[in-house]
């Protein structure tokens, strides 16, 4: 660590320790009775941490070595903690095109302080006043955004410090603050930031809505699927009660129940926020502004709209044109689908096919598309791209016939309002003999894009995974937004061990199960699998080798709670989980703190995604928590972990890079030391 520190801080740190400690330094070496000295002022954990703060200021200046040099030892590391705070939030405030004035950016910073003294006394009592005292002054009620946004200084470690009241002092991280921060100034333009998996979407999309509801403003929040947008809501729904915001979701199957989540007869001068999937949202505006129901009553009359996307990778590139992609097109295929489509044409000429004049020219038009639809149908196989089975929505309605339930496999999702069109749904009816449903003639939607710019320059997104230059080009040039880079709270030791590639499916399942098996005698293992289908056979493999049924827990279907499982008990070793990319996306999966020194969680990818992204979040579901060096081949070499720290490589080459578990500290060890705990 101190290789790493800048040569005149370490030096100044020097000089500080000398003069400060000079009398027990004395003490220590000239005396027989009291070899050892006793600091009050500095503990060794608290030696350490300003070490380590030290190694994150590279280029410290002159103001900064001047503040250091007249505080006392003991507080340099909340100095350091906050001079490196400011190192980020100015870089991202400039990388992200942010601009805000020298003295707004120190007044945004002093804050810090504020937000971590803690009150004394009935904590929600207190905040219940307090938000009652802002609600009633005459300035919030003319004007609540321009209120909050003068007051932010007072408003913000409010909502910071009721989040930590309401989960149990769970206060929000650096990173999470900064997130908040960046949201708040970035009122003239979209921002779309990056937060790596497992440093708390939740919570920044919950402070962040909060504040933009306080403001007065309608506040919509769009999960990638139903579970999540539920889960999400239940989440935050304390937290945003205790500041007298109102909230819900709408994913009830009962639609009266949805419409009343938007509180369409609300007259208060706060907004109120709700939760849901983007198709239910394009349903409602539809249900509104073309069969002319009044589900939103006065909620967008007189209030400024946002939405603030989770995953917003996934919801604005993967899903700008929701269609079906080409299963096959071969060359044989499409002279087959060439050859059919001219003799039903022919047919119809003759007049062997009969066609109502007005329907000819629209037949004329659809019949290719309806030829290579069949084809598709022929091919397309359940448990892949559709499940056939009784929805969970069919289930609430006692209803008992199954139905054809689009997969999107890219999240493991069940899209229960999504249809494919051009007859294909209908092809696959008569292939399973299920009931035949009408085409739906149409000419009513809105497409995600359309849905997305609505919101123009108010528009917030999360996700763990941004994309390369051009992803993020294309959404910036699409919705005029910027994008924003943040740091994980802690560094984080990824390690992939080398690709396997199996030619014959039985081996694949072979290797899978027995890599599972290995690596579930010292941690708990996730399969995530590309669909339903593979899910069921993996499971059977692990059965036919023996491993008991008790440790298996299956995430592939809407109503699979694993979460609830090991929010109970976390995954320990010895617990596999097998899901679809459902395990992939958001779900929180607790793991028992002993496994974290054997690595955390062992992820296996069964399968190569058809984008970057979606490989990220798989493996984003391990490492969630500094590892220490039990394990040496899992330390070496991590390839990854050097690009996503932009650090060098350690000097030696007999060197590997890992952290150490007392102070999760990450240093160059040895090879021979790999295991040894450092």
């Amino acid at each position: 660590m101190l290789i790493q520190t800048n040569e005149r801080l370490l030096f100044l740190f020097n000089n500080v320790f000398i003069t400060e400690y000079i009398d027990q330094i004395n003490q220590a070496v000239y005396s027989t009775d009291n070899p050892l000295s006793n600091y009050q002022k500095i503990d060794r954990q608290k030696f350490c941490t300003i070490v380590e703060l030290m190694g994150k200021i590279p280029a410290p200046t002159k103001e900064t070595l001047d503040q250091l040099s007249d505080a006392s030892l003991a507080v340099w590391d909340i100095l350091l903690y906050e001079m490196e705070f400011s190192q980020i939030f100015n870089r991202e405030m400039s990388q992200s095109g942010i601009n805000l004035s020298e003295d707004g950016v120190e007044k945004t910073l002093l804050f810090l302080n504020r937000i971590r003294v803690q009150l004394e006394g009935d904590e929600k009592s207190y905040i219940h006043k307090e938000i009652q005292n802002i609600f009633n002054l005459p300035s919030y009620q003319n004007n609540p955004e321009e209120y909050i946004r003068s007051h932010l200084y007072d408003i913000i470690p409010l909502i910071l410090y009721t989040w930590s009241i309401v989960n149990k002092s769970q206060f929000p991280k650096d990173t999470q603050i900064i997130a908040l921060l960046l949201f708040i100034h970035s009122h003239d333009k979209g921002l779309i930031e990056q937060v790596r998996t497992g440093e708390g979407k939740t919570l920044i999309v919950g402070i962040t809505a909060a504040f933009l509801a306080l403001c007065g403003n309608a506040v919509d929040i769009v999960s990638s699927n139903r579970d999540l947008a539920i889960d999400g809501e239940k989440k935050c729904h304390s937290f945003f009660q205790l500041l007298k915001i109102e909230s819900g979701h709408i994913c009830s199957e009962d639609d009266d129940v949805n419409h009343q989540s938007y509180r369409p007869d609300s007259n208060t001068c706060q907004g109120n926020i709700v939760y849901g999937k983007v198709g239910a949202f394009k349903r409602d505006i539809l249900e509104e502004e073309f069969n002319n129901k009044k589900i939103f009553g006065t909620r967008y009359l007189n209030r400024k709209k946002y939405l603030i996307v989770d995953e917003a990778d996934n919801m604005c590139l993967d899903k700008t044109r929701h269609v079906l992609k080409d299963i096959n097109n071969s060359d044989e295929i499409s002279k087959d689908v060439e050859d059919i489509t001219q003799f039903i044409k022919e047919n119809i000429n003759n007049k062997n096919i009969f066609i109502p004049d007005y329907m000819k020219e629209f037949v004329d038009y659809k019949i290719e598309r309806w030829v290579y639809s069949a084809f598709q149908a022929r091919i397309m196989r359940e448990n892949d791209h559709f499940v056939l089975d009784i929805s969970k929505t069919d289930e609430q309605k006692n209803k008992k016939q199954k139905t054809i339930t689009v997969l999107d496999k890219d999240t493991g999702v069940e899209q229960y309002s999504t249809r494919w069109n051009h007859g294909l749904a209908q092809f696959l009816e008569l292939k399973y003999r299920r009931k035949l449903s009408a085409e739906s003639l149409k000419a009513v939607f809105i497409s995600n894009k359309t849905f997305f710019q609505r919101y123009q320059h108010r528009l917030y997104g999360l996700t763990g995974t941004i994309g390369s230059e051009n992803s993020q080009s294309f959404l910036s040039d699409l919705y005029r937004v910027r994008f924003a880079h943040l740091p994980t709270s802690q560094e984080k030791c990824f390690y992939q061990i080398s690709n396997q590639i199996s030619i014959e499916y039985g081996d694949w399942l072979d290797i899978i199960a027995r890599e599972s098996i290995k690596q579930a005698k010292t941690r708990p293992v996730l399969i995530i699998c590309e669909n339903v289908k593979a899910t069921e056979n993996i499971w059977n493999e692990l059965i036919r080798h023996s491993v008991p049924l008790h440790t298996i827990e299956k995430y592939r279907r809407d109503g699979d709670n694993v979460e609830d499982r090991f929010a109970k008990k976390p995954a320990t070793l010895g617990d596999t989980i097998i899901a679809t990319n459902k395990g992939g996306r958001g779900t929180d999966i607790h793991v028992d703190e002993q496994v974290h020194k054997d690595g955390g969680m062992h992820v296996i990818l069964t399968y190569l995604p058809e984008n970057i992204r979606v490989e990220e979040q798989a493996f984003g579901r391990t490492c969630d928590q500094v590892w220490n060096c039990d394990n040496g081949y899992d330390e070496m070499n991590c390839t990854y972990l050097w690009e996503a720290l932009d650090v060098k490589k350690c000097n030696q080459r007999n060197q590997h890079y890992c952290a150490k578990p007392e102070y999760k500290n990450l240093t160059c060890l040895l090879y021979e030391q790999s295991g040894n705990d450092g």
